[in-house]
Formats: C-alpha cells, structure tokens, sequence
C-alpha cells in the first residue's frame, strides 16, 4: 500500500488526477497492452483494487472510441463538403463529365451508391450468370 499516490493527504484520486490516470490507460490501450496486465499494472501504480482497475480502462476505452468515431464524422463530413464545392465548380464550367463523377463518390460517401456484387466462395471474383433449366421445363402442356 505504499505505492499508493497520496493526494492533499487522501487516497481518492481527484477529477485532474482521475482524467490523467483515464488518458495513461487510454494510451496503453492504443499501444496494444493486454487488458490483464493493464489491470496489475493500475493496481500497482494507483494503489486502486481490481473493480476500480476495470472501471479506469473501461472509461477509456468509451472515450477512445468517442474520439475514433468523431474525428471519423469530421473527416466524413470535411470529405463531404469538398465533393459538394468540386461539383459546384464543374457545374459553374459546365463541366458535366467530371461533374457526373464527383455526383458518383458523393453517393458513394454517404452510401447511396448499389453495393458491389461479389461471390464469396469465389475469394471475390466476378459473380457469372448461370442459366438455370428447371426439371419439367421442356415438358408441353
């Protein structure tokens, strides 16, 4: 228990303490740290139990995904507002090739486009039409 980092003469960690420890954690994580040896390793650093170990990584695991899944909306959405302004100059050179391909990624963007038609038993390769004869077909009523 001597490891214990002592702050203001308590144990408990306080909000800048706690968001420090949160952001140590969060960069194991991404470092690729297995979980079990994260939680012995804050056991021993912070002087914390098992349950407050688990609730450190797992407040920083919620907030590295939030992280990863808004800097992914910006970019989606700084992509988005560039094809837009692309389009809207071909349109004022009345370039209406190119114009015709930005209007194709930007369906592609936001997933409007068809999906891609792949066989996977094939490894991905072309699905081929197959003409299909059922039995009685050839049979005249």
């Amino acid at each position: 228990m001597e490891k214990r980092k002592k702050l203001n003469g308590n144990s408990k960690a306080d909000k800048v303490e706690y968001a420090k420890r949160v952001r140590d954690v969060a960069l194991k994580l991404l470092r690729g740290h297995a979980v079990v040896d994260m939680v012995v390793d804050i056991q021993e650093d912070y002087g914390v139990g098992e349950a407050q170990a688990y609730a450190y990584i797992k407040e920083a695991t919620a907030r590295v995904h939030q992280k990863i899944e808004g800097s992914l909306e910006e970019k989606v959405n700084q992509h988005y507002y560039r094809l837009v302004m692309l389009y809207t100059s071909c349109l004022d050179n009345n370039d209406r090739t190119n114009a015709r391909a930005v209007l194709k990624d930007i369906a592609s963007l936001v997933g409007l486009d068809a999906p891609k038609r792949t066989d996977l038993t094939t490894g991905g390769e072309k699905i081929q039409q197959v003409l299909v004869k059922f039995v009685g077909d050839d049979q005249s009523n």
